[in-house]
């Protein structure tokens, strides 16, 4: 019955993950039109190590996926330049991509304190 109720349950950590994978594969194809490669390869590095840390169950990562998520989410609104209505689709995936990237992970950071509470 034990692997019944486990199956049931959201895999929050794969989601983080995935997400954190995708935007970091995101931006840095959204940089080979811009000319900002160095910037978004950076900031992709930074969404893998910390995918990788949250995939290793570190609070460290997903603290980092956190900050990077919220920073991209509150600066969706007014620092992208859009220019046709492709633009504000692809903007506006990102945008939503990364609100469910930082959803995720403040859930797994509170699921984790409440399974170190139950120790």
């Amino acid at each position: 019955m034990k692997d019944a109720a486990a199956s049931r349950v959201f895999p929050w950590r794969a989601t983080v993950c995935a997400i954190a994978v995708s935007v970091g594969v995101f931006a840095v194809l959204d940089s080979l039109g811009s000319g900002d490669l160095f910037l978004a390869l950076g900031f992709a590095a930074l969404y893998l190590v910390g995918g990788f840390l949250a995939y290793r169950d570190h609070l460290a990562g997903l603290v980092l996926l956190v900050v990077l998520f919220a920073m991209n989410a509150a600066s969706f609104v007014p620092f992208y330049d859009r220019t046709s209505l492709p633009d504000w689709f692809i903007q506006g995936l990102f945008g939503l991509l990364n609100l469910a990237g930082l959803v995720a992970a403040v859930v797994m950071i509170s699921r984790r304190g409440q399974r170190v509470a139950y120790r």
